[in-house]
């Protein structure tokens, strides 16, 4: 649509609609780029267009290629259901199980398992099932695992058979799903090659090329990965931070000693990630390394003043939003750093070996009793806590964040030398119908906020007026060290040790019980869902190199036409 119209928008006017239909539909347009996708929002729920099918038709009509390609994605697009992404169902969809046959949980995670084994990795594959019915064998399903790489397979290859209850079925492997991009992402990283740093940034390319072209996602990928990892301080645009091992995990030790026998720390790389970790394990369980990055175009949003602040008293709101950004950001690099980098899993790594000493037990500092729990063999974190495991790990990582927050010396090591209400506006998040969440941080933040409420003895209290309908919260600064502080303690002691010793039976219920949104906390959701907060894009500049070797850096004006324009000029 922006390449028919050469970017003058208000050309659609001409074919019937009116302006506020065209406005409603680069809000979705532009909504749809920034976040590729239309599922987004909490819990990845699916958004509509506010614009009538009629209009868009009409908006269709100013070309026949863009009236064809409406009419393949009009109906699914405009349906309301499904309406959330998530394992198949009535109202959810994935595109990692491509078809008409409806691919259950059990089929999948046995799919995966079997894949596995053979060294097929599933973070590259999706899952198409075909079902099937014949006189000699009766129902059976096939299903094919379609694995993205650049080399193709002229037909697939059977991995193996399963069977699932009664029905049995055959598992194949056929390379060459997004063959085109995955060579255009080739062709990129050859190109980069030629602006390495170093011989080992080199070689890393040299493995995710390699990846990339055969689907070896288990040994090429991760090699790449792995050299990454190690790769301290490459030059990077922007300011870089580092924070060395010694330093760091050496004084955070000193303050948690009932900690040091549950508690292997990783090294650190130069920079950070806001939401995103890479965090590798060797087979042993031991860390490989971390690495973390933050955008700072989106950790800016914490202090935007178009920002609503609705859950701060007005007279506080202008010192709350001063130092939201620092908080916010210190407290994002703990999360990752310390929080994510953190926690050895007391494991019996192979039969009769475990990774400590099994002839004397270490003693937990929750019971003062010997530790009755650790990971058997083939148990990871994500199988032994299951759905808790991901919000879980976030809560963990959040009560180091707040734990530390008063750590000079950290927060020295940031520039600084100097919480929040995210755990009442994540409440937002909770779906009363499924008794379910959006986002694992989204759980984990109200947890943290009621345990604050009902612990912290005071240190945290909500006001809440019925008649004007709204809700602050009040934190006691003087009960913040003395209190709070104790408060948070307490449960990442729980969460820590019930994370390295396995142990899901004591974590499940004081999670879930956390978790559970009834009583003031239901009244609470209800002002916070009334409260509606703006949905943020970004709009990202492009480079391209011109003649002589400079590079040209365009940047495109804050609106949706700017998001398209921005999209359209990348050329993918």
């Amino acid at each position: 649509m922006h390449r028919a119209c050469n970017g003058k928008w208000q050309q659609f006017c001409d074919t019937g609609i009116s302006k506020e239909e065209l406005h409603s539909w680069l809000e979705f347009a532009g909504m749809f780029m920034s976040n590729l996708g239309n599922y987004f929002a909490d819990g990845d729920r699916k958004t509509i267009p506010d614009v009538s099918e009629d209009a868009l038709r009409r908006m269709a009509s100013i070309s026949l290629e863009i009236t064809l390609r409406l009419d393949e994605i009009i109906d699914p697009m405009m349906a309301v259901q499904p309406s959330k992404l998530g394992y198949p169902d009535e109202t959810s969809q994935s595109s990692f199980y491509p078809g008409e046959a409806r691919t259950t949980k059990e089929e999948i995670v046995t799919v995966t398992r079997l894949i596995e084994t053979q060294g097929v990795g599933a973070e590259n594959t999706r899952v198409r099932k075909t079902s099937h019915h014949d006189a000699e064998s009766g129902h059976w399903d096939e299903f094919q695992v379609v694995q993205a790489c650049v080399e193709i397979d002229e037909a697939p290859g059977l991995i193996g058979d399963i069977k699932i209850g009664k029905r049995p079925g055959q598992i194949f492997l056929h390379r060459g799903d997004h063959s085109k991009e995955m060579n255009l992402i080739c062709a990129e990283l050859q190109e980069a090659q030629k602006y390495a740093a170093s011989a080992e940034q080199v070689a890393e390319l040299a493995q995710l090329i390699q990846s990339f072209q055969t689907g070896d996602y288990q040994t090429d990928f991760w090699s790449a990965l792995k050299m990454w990892v190690k790769d301290k301080a490459p030059p990077f645009p922007g300011r870089v931070l580092r924070i060395t091992e010694r330093g760091l995990s050496n004084e955070v030790i000193s303050r948690l000693r009932t900690f040091k026998l549950f508690t292997s720390w990783h090294f650190v790389s130069s920079i950070f990630w806001e939401a995103n970790n890479i965090n590798l394990n060797n087979n042993d369980g031991h860390n490989y390394g971390v690495k973390n990055l933050i955008y700072g175009n989106r950790m800016s949003l914490i202090n935007h003043p178009g920002r609503p602040c609705y859950y701060v008293y007005p007279s506080e709101a202008g010192t709350y939003m001063a130092c939201a950004h620092i908080v916010h950001f210190i407290g994002t690099a703990i999360h990752e750093v310390i929080g994510h980098g953190s926690g050895k899993l007391l494991a019996e790594q192979t039969p009769g070996e475990f990774n400590f000493d099994h002839e004397r037990l270490p003693l937990s500092p929750i019971t003062s009793q010997s530790i009755q729990t650790w990971y058997k063999p083939n148990e990871i974190w994500d199988s032994v806590f299951g759905k808790l495991a991901l919000t879980a790990e976030e809560c963990r990582a959040f009560l180091f964040a707040y734990y530390f927050a008063d750590n000079q010396e950290i927060v020295a090591r940031f520039g600084y030398h100097e919480t929040r209400a995210e755990g009442l506006r994540a409440l937002h998040s909770f779906k009363p119908n499924t008794q379910t969440w959006g986002g694992d941080h989204h759980q984990a933040l109200p947890a943290i906020f009621k345990h604050l409420v009902q612990d912290g003895d005071g240190v945290m209290t909500v006001d809440h007026d019925p008649v004007k309908n709204i809700i602050f919260v009040r934190v006691d600064r003087s009960k913040n060290m003395s209190h709070g502080k104790l408060s948070i303690g307490r449960m990442l002691c729980k969460i820590h040790i019930w994370h390295s010793t396995a142990d899901i039976n004591a974590c499940r219920p004081f999670y879930e019980d956390l978790s559970t949104v009834d009583g003031q906390y239901e009244t609470w959701r209800n002002i916070v869902i009334a409260n509606k907060e703006p949905k943020w894009k970004f709009v990202q500049p492009n480079t391209f190199l011109k003649g002589g070797g400079t590079v040209e850096l365009r940047e495109y004006e804050a609106s949706n036409v700017g998001v398209i324009q921005s999209f359209y000029e990348r050329d993918i």
